[in-house]
This record gives C-alpha cells, structure tokens and sequence, in this order.
C-alpha cells in the first residue's frame, strides 16, 4: 500500500518514488509481517 498526495508531491517525484516502491524488496521482517496479518484482519473473510 502506498499513498501519495497528488497536490503536495510533483508527477515527476511521484514517478520515482512508485518506481522505488515497486522495485523494492520485501525483506519479511517480523515486523513487517505483523502489519501484514492487520491488513489481512480489516480486510475479514471477503477479501
């Protein structure tokens, strides 16, 4: 997940930044997998 806001950051910013976010590596971390089992828990059984 990534928000960005569209009004503060420029396109060209904007660009590189999802280019780094998509690029990037998900190191799963214990950390990083908790945040992911709060995601998956808002999202409930529909998802």
């Amino acid at each position: 997940v990534i928000c960005l806001g569209g009004r503060v950051i420029g396109p060209v910013l904007i660009w590189e930044i999802i280019q780094s976010f998509l690029n990037a590596r998900y190191a799963g971390e214990e950390r990083q997998r908790r945040r992911m089992a709060k995601v998956a828990a808002l999202e409930g059984p529909s998802a």
